[in-house]
């Protein structure tokens, strides 16, 4: 059997997309990302002994200026995880918007 998934990141700029993406990906940990313009697309490939799993990960720019495009990259989505920095609490607190953005723009 093969499957698919696709799975987007969204949360504040700075937050830690990049890297989690990056980790999951690659097993790869980025000192210093740069931020992200528009959006990113990563896959990886997972091998059962009964299937074959593909999982996109779309990285989603998280700078205010770039809010009004994210949504296009919610369609077709699985899965949403929504990330934010224990660093600061704006991020936290704008987790309302992603969650209602997600409503608004979701099948």
């Amino acid at each position: 059997m093969e499957y698919e998934a696709k799975v987007i990141f969204i949360g504040d700029s700075n937050v830690g997309k990049t890297c989690i993406i990056k980790r999951c990906t690659s097993n790869e940990f980025l000192e210093n990302a740069t931020p992200t313009l528009s959006s990113n697309y990563s896959l990886i490939s997972i091998k059962t002994a009964e299937s074959n799993i593909r999982i996109q990960f779309w990285d989603t720019a998280g700078d205010e200026k770039y809010r009004s495009i994210v949504p296009m990259f919610y369609r077709g989505s699985q899965a949403a995880v929504i990330v934010y920095s224990i660093d600061d609490r704006k991020t936290f607190q704008d987790i309302d918007y992603f969650i209602e953005s997600l409503k608004a723009n979701l099948d």
